[in-house]
């Protein structure tokens, strides 16, 4: 690249990169590993890995790895270490392949499986401490509080899509993901002191920035529960609800019928006249790699979650017009101490 001008040198190295990046897919694809071009990922960080001088500088990243495998335990077993994959140009404008093999923390970011993109994650914490006489009555007291906690599933739904590739979640990131509609359907338990059982509950929220992102909060915020409930146990179900994820100051709550039901990834949930959302299970990658992963993950209390396609999504309220169809961006879940966690699909 010496003949070309220097400001003129990053252009020709990215799409240089792009004929490097459809070489790696292709080969992946031929050998069943599982590869995300990047253009989000931390430059400087990398930069400084790499111990570049001031006159390369990195293009894109390329992740590739194994795709992880399901046990019957449902824990996930995530490739060891992944390949970052650059192309770096020097100041002479000779360009240079460089791949970086990074070990995986621990934990790691889990990727799906691209062979069966209907699979689920339980989150799993394992400590090991010594328990001494007093505690483990104290612990055995605290069990059987929170036994009464409600349990149940949820559907989030957002504007972006959850399981997708590198490109695609780069650029929905900073234009879409600014609506999430999230509906909880409880199968037992209290709060406050009032029996949520067999009720529903659900929360519409807009923001200014991508709500999928970890810690994002929205700007507006609506909650609807059934209609006719006394007022005790009205507010109990709104104070669940607000518990489950910060919502904003002045929020309104509206009465609505709430519709939730589900067979295996394929639910119907309706609020009034305001939501109708139907979901159904991801298709499978016909190469077997296809380069997407999970970006995200719920933004509320979870025990388990799988992502599915919104089927049919419509939302009409008096400031939005929000309808998707075909795409994954739902999250199936379920919450609380729930004994069937883990059992989304059955």
């Amino acid at each position: 690249m010496t003949e070309i001008l220097p400001e003129e040198r990053r252009l020709y190295a990215s799409v240089d990169t792009g004929f490097i990046g459809r070489n790696v897919y292709l080969f992946c694809a031929s050998v069943g590993l599982a590869t995300v071009f990047r253009g989000s990922f931390d430059f400087p960080k990398l930069t400084r890995t790499l111990k570049l001088p001031d006159q390369q500088f990195v293009t894109f990243a390329q992740t590739v790895g194994y795709p992880p495998r399901v046990s019957a335990t449902r824990r996930w077993d995530s490739a060891s270490s992944v390949v970052v994959a650059a192309r770096i140009i020097h100041g002479d404008g000779v360009p240079e392949n460089l791949a970086a093999r990074v070990r995986a923390p621990a934990p790691a970011y889990y990727t799906l499986p691209t062979s069966g993109f209907a699979a689920r994650i339980a989150t799993e914490r394992i400590t090991s401490v010594k328990i001494f006489a007093g505690v483990i009555s104290i612990f055995l007291v605290s069990q059987l509080c929170s036994a009464a906690e409600p349990f149940g599933e949820f559907v989030e739904l957002h504007s972006c899509d959850l399981y997708t590739g590198g490109c695609t979640a780069s650029a929905e990131s900073t234009l879409l993901g600014r609506q999430v509609f999230r509906a909880w359907s409880i199968e037992s338990g209290a709060w406050n002191g009032q029996d949520l059982t067999h009720l529903k509950v659900a929360v519409l929220e807009t923001g200014s920035r991508n709500l999928a992102e970890k810690g994002a909060l929205g700007d507006r915020a609506e909650i609807f529960v059934p209609r006719d409930l006394s007022e005790a146990k009205r507010e109990a179900l709104v104070s669940w609800a607000a518990a489950q994820h910060p919502l904003p100051r002045g929020t309104p709550v509206i009465e609505a019928e709430i519709v939730y039901k589900r067979s295996r990834q394929e639910a119907v949930v309706t609020v009034g006249d305001t939501v109708s959302l139907t979901t159904m299970a991801i298709g499978r990658c016909s190469s077997g790699a296809c380069g997407q992963s999970l970006w995200y993950e719920p933004q509320v209390d979870h025990s388990a979650f799988e992502v599915v396609a919104s089927r049919t999504s419509k939302i009409r309220d008096a400031t939005l017009f929000w309808a998707d169809h075909d795409r994954p961006n739902v999250f199936l879940a379920s919450f609380g101490p729930n004994p069937n966690a883990g059992q989304l699909a059955d």
